[in-house]
């Protein structure tokens, strides 16, 4: 690193000088012969604060421009590097006779590398808690090549293997608009999953779409629509087995108009297949959706007494901190209010019911997120929330054999899909 060009002139000036009269004093005591020494000590001291004023703004500078490699503070550099230009034309002019210049000089210089500083330790600030912000990525157990950022769904397959013999396949999927999700590689995807049992949550269709999969593949087939509100929310159930019963209304006429739920009862269980009402941007409905919980509880007792149950799909709500990104400043979002997540827990601690996937991957963080927003590109810095789940019976749960997420399958929707594998016996 070198001093500023105005600081090496006056310095080789002087130099000059010393060489041609042969003594060590300062250039300035040709020309001020008559001073005493001490004056001429005093003018060498300001002489040298300029000089290493201006070696401390060279440092400040580069340090500064290694730091604001992250582009936040990039019109803070602009700023600087005008001020050392100015600075520089400015000491060109400077007479180096002249002490009242080479004085407010150094000033300005000082005054500079103060400024350069204090803008050093803000963007020293600013990365520290870029890199804090990252902290969340730091404890996933699974590659990053893992999380596609697709538009559309894969068209390899390969990863997914076959299924555990003797076992159902029962997968829950958010479409966020079925026919949306269609033109993105929707039923590729399911193809190549071929569950025996498909939930799909706001499908967004006002009446059933025909011809979707083939009779043969999915015979059994129960949807059920908003009434309400078209294009809006919607669930669907796709089984390869005959359900003994179907039920489409919750009890809430509100929500029972909306589509959210469907409940079929097969030989050995229930399965509850629902889309959680979401509680609003302001919360304005986070009572009604209080109150549909507390529904479903009621429900999912009724029919443990004749059975167990699966109950699945959007449920809208990231029970733990470890279930979403950045929990410390979602705590007043819908999902994560403290109420909801309070709700969600007296569904699960009655009669003692199980998150499957919580049960087998406790300690997953990212690779436990079912759902990213489209906005912020949340995908791409994998700041997602877990929404989506398997909940079940404590007495169904030794037949489970795996719960996951399908986090390789995003593109079709803001969400991913989950998979749970369920043994005959």
């Amino acid at each position: 690193m070198t001093a500023p060009r105005s600081s090496a002139r006056l310095l080789n000036k002087a130099a000059s000088n010393l060489s041609e009269t042969g003594n060590s004093k300062p250039a300035s005591s040709t020309i001020l012969n008559k001073n005493s020494k001490e004056t001429l000590k005093i003018k060498s001291n300001k002489l040298d604060k300029v000089s290493k004023a201006s070696k401390i703004q060279d440092v400040a500078i580069i340090q500064t421009e290694e730091v604001l490699e992250d582009g936040e503070s990039l019109a803070k550099t602009k700023v600087t590097r005008i001020k050392r230009t100015r600075s520089e034309s400015k000491a060109e002019n400077t007479n180096i006779e002249n002490e009242k210049d080479s004085v407010s000089t150094g000033k300005f210089f000082e005054v500079e590398s103060k400024e350069t500083t204090k803008i050093h330790v803000e963007s020293s600030k600013k990365v520290k808690k870029s890199e804090m912000s990252q902290k969340d990525v730091e404890n996933v157990s699974i590659e990053k090549t893992n999380y596609p950022n697709n538009k559309v769904m894969p068209t390899d397959y390969s990863f997914i293997k076959e299924k555990p013999e003797g076992c159902l396949k029962i997968v829950s999927y958010n479409v966020n608009s079925l026919s949306a999700a269609i033109k993105k590689g929707f039923k590729e995807y399911v193809k190549a999953e071929n569950p025996d049992i498909l939930c799909l949550q706001e499908t967004k269709l006002n009446t059933p779409m025909a011809f979707l999969f083939p009779n043969n593949e999915y015979p059994h087939i129960t949807w059920n629509s908003s009434t309400t509100k078209k294009g809006y929310s919607g669930t669907a159930v796709f089984s390869k087995i005959k359900p003994l019963k179907v039920t489409k209304k919750l009890g809430i006429p509100e929500f029972d108009n909306e589509g959210r739920f469907i409940s079929l009862e097969f030989e050995t269980f229930y399965l509850v297949a629902a889309y959680v009402p979401n509680s609003g941007m302001k919360l304005e409905r986070l009572d009604k959706r209080r109150e549909f919980d507390a529904k479903m509880n009621e429900y999912l007792t009724s029919l443990e007494k004749e059975k167990p149950v699966i109950y699945t799909g959007d449920l809208n709500v990231s029970h733990n901190e470890i279930d979403l990104a950045r929990p410390d400043t979602n705590h007043k979002t819908a999902g994560f209010t403290d109420s909801e997540r309070k709700s969600f827990s007296q569904i699960l601690e009655t009669n003692n019911r199980i998150d499957t996937f919580r049960a087998f991957y406790p300690n997953e963080r990212i690779g436990g997120y079912s759902f990213y927003g489209y906005r912020f590109n949340s995908r791409e810095k994998l700041t997602g929330w877990r929404l989506d789940y398997f909940v079940v019976s404590s007495s169904l749960f030794c037949r489970v054999k795996d719960s996951f997420i399908r986090s390789e399958c995003y593109g079709a929707s803001d969400h991913v899909p989950i998979v749970m594998y369920l043994s005959n016996e």
